[in-house]
């Protein structure tokens, strides 16, 4: 299986994107605690408590993108259930 890195995103300009470095950090955090899932962003706190689980989610759906060499049809169902 192979593992996405973020190494196949690519910017116009030839090189990684670094926005899918925070999500990869993100997804590396949540793997090495997935005991802080959570949905709700508790406004107490002065960090996003949800940031390494949506970004775990958008990770998942890249590596799934970058395995099928299909970013077209996955985020066309995506977008569907959003409107």
């Amino acid at each position: 299986m192979k593992i996405f890195t973020g190494a196949y995103i690519i910017s116009n300009a030839g090189r990684t994107d670094p926005k899918i470095d925070v999500v990869c950090e993100a997804h590396r955090k949540f793997l090495a605690d997935p005991r802080q899932y959570t949905t709700y962003n508790d406004p107490t706190t002065t960090h996003d408590d949800t940031l390494n689980t949506f970004m775990t989610v958008a990770y998942v759906f890249c590596e799934l993108a970058e395995q099928r060499s299909d970013y077209r049809a996955p985020l066309k169902r995506m977008m569907h259930g959003v409107q």
